[in-house]
């Protein structure tokens, strides 16, 4: 929440063209919007002191990042760059989501560089989405993005092979005996994947706000279809008994 919400502080220009509600809610509530990123970047660094001085440095390293990618310094900022800005937001999402459960208690290696693996892709293909919707914005602020770069068609071959990376991943975590739990929700996920990446990368796709609701809500959404593939035999059966 916390470099997120700097991110809308800084790209006010940017949202004024690609999401108008958005950047006028921010400029009404500008002091608020920065009272949240303070006090969340807060709380995620006490919380984190709870865990011990490791996990301190991998939220601020975290923020601190998120800080470059965000803020211009002398006129540069890591969002201006190539491919760097997605690497960027990809890599940040890493460091919490594979650094913190070894600061927290010691895990597989191989598991840790699987999960590194699955958040990095799937991070990476949802950040060029958005590159996707705010292709119009980001022409005229001159940011050279990568749908800016290769066009919507290109762009989604590139995303959809990025996904098909996933295929193997699947087979590799279940050869290792890892994440049997939650297999069919990231399967479910990589199916999904090849679905709105088709819907989204379509010429003429109009999805300023769907991008939201089917990239933001990936994991609500695919919870709720699984949640009535796997309960609703039971609950008709449950009906049926009634």
């Amino acid at each position: 929440m916390s470099t997120y919400n700097l991110n809308r502080l800084t790209d006010l220009d940017e949202d004024s063209i690609n999401a108008p509600d958005r950047a006028d809610y921010v400029r009404k509530h500008h002091t608020r919007v920065l009272l949240t990123v303070i006090g969340s970047g807060a709380a995620a660094l006490l919380f984190a002191s709870f865990c011990g001085l490791f996990a301190i440095f991998v939220i601020f390293l975290a923020m601190f990042v998120g800080c470059l990618y965000s803020v211009r310094i002398f006129r540069f900022r890591l969002k201006d760059v190539f491919v760097v800005k997605n690497v960027t937001i990809a890599g940040t999402c890493v460091i919490c989501a594979a650094l913190l459960p070894l600061a927290v208690h010691f895990s597989s290696y191989i598991a840790i560089s699987l999960i590194a693996i699955f958040v990095f892709i799937k991070v990476l293909i949802n950040t060029v989405l958005f590159d996707v919707r705010d292709v119009e914005g980001d022409r005229l602020a001159g940011a050279v993005t990568i749908p800016v770069s290769l066009g919507r068609q290109k762009t989604r071959g590139l995303l959809l092979g990025l996904n098909s990376t996933l295929l193997p991943w699947i087979a590799l975590s279940i050869s290792q005996g890892l994440f049997y739990k939650f297999i069919a929700i990231l399967a479910a996920s990589v199916v999904y994947g090849y679905w709105y990446i088709l819907r989204l990368c379509k010429d003429g796709a109009k999805i300023h706000k769907s991008v939201d609701l089917l990239v933001d809500g990936e994991w609500v959404l695919i919870a709720i279809v699984l949640a009535a593939i796997i309960l609703g035999p039971a609950v008709w059966s449950s009906l049926l008994l009634l």
